[in-house]
């Protein structure tokens, strides 16, 4: 079944969708300001019967530095995304019809490419990208403890493609049943992930780039006795007129 959600101009670039406890989706894109709008992103969902599109009150946002969004166990969505503007990475929840906009991290140039996860009591965790140069970035991490945002930084890559045909979503976050965030990080020489042990990053290689770049775009999931599915880019053409590429995937226990 296909139904259009909104359909008023260049709608729907970066799209992602989470599922509530009804089975209800909730969608979230950006109506970027390449074209001229300046609603940024927007929110939608669907009753069964038609969608309700709202804007969430980013102001006007690029389609290229990604977005997050995640269902918690009061169906309330939360949101987060890169603020061009204050090259800040903020944060929306959107409780009993308002949403509420707060900074997550604004440690210089923060916060492209965001990957957004749940622990245990529904407080946020946030992978993301903070630029260092036109090549390098450090891999961070935020969580909620209930009343503020405690940011680290878990890695640093040093073989970063930015930018359209680069790096779009290059970490994945994931919280296992303890409460340790699990993050999944790449750029185009190797995939790496780190695992938090309570007191510290534990982190190992999943691949190195063997002729070919990497793609710089990973997705991590946790299933199951622990065992991690990740699948990444592997790519052999960039640029123009387009990405040529294959999609891997690992998995194992971290």
């Amino acid at each position: 079944m296909n139904i259009g959600i909104q359909n008023s101009g260049h709608d729907g670039w970066d799209i992602n969708v989470a599922i509530d406890s009804t089975g209800s989706p909730h969608v979230l894109a950006v109506d970027p300001s390449q074209f001229g709008s300046r609603n940024g992103l927007e929110y939608a969902t669907f009753d069964g019967q038609s969608w309700t599109v709202e804007t969430v009150g980013t102001g006007p946002l690029p389609y290229e530095f990604g977005s997050a969004i995640a269902i918690d166990s009061q169906d309330r969505p939360h949101i987060v995304w890169f603020d061009d503007q204050g090259q800040d990475l903020k944060y929306a929840l959107k409780d009993e019809g308002d949403w509420t906009i707060s900074t997550v991290d604004s440690a210089g140039d923060v916060g492209r490419y965001p990957s957004l996860a749940l622990d245990q009591d529904d407080n946020p965790v946030v992978s993301y990208y903070q630029t260092l140069s036109e090549t390098s970035c450090a891999i961070r991490l935020a969580r909620w403890d209930g009343s503020g945002w405690n940011a680290q930084r878990i890695d640093q890559l040093d073989d970063v493609f930015p930018g359209f045909f680069g790096a779009r979503k290059n970490s994945s976050v994931v919280v296992d049943p303890d409460g340790n965030p699990i993050v999944a990080y790449s750029d185009e020489s190797v995939v790496k992930l780190a695992a938090w042990n309570g007191s510290a990053w534990d982190i190992q290689t999943v691949a190195t780039a063997d002729g070919d770049d990497l793609g710089q775009q990973v997705s991590l999931a946790l299933g199951p006795q622990g065992v991690l599915h990740l699948t990444f880019a592997d790519v052999s053409r960039k640029g123009g007129p387009g990405v040529i590429g294959k999609v891997m995937y690992a998995r194992g226990t971290p």
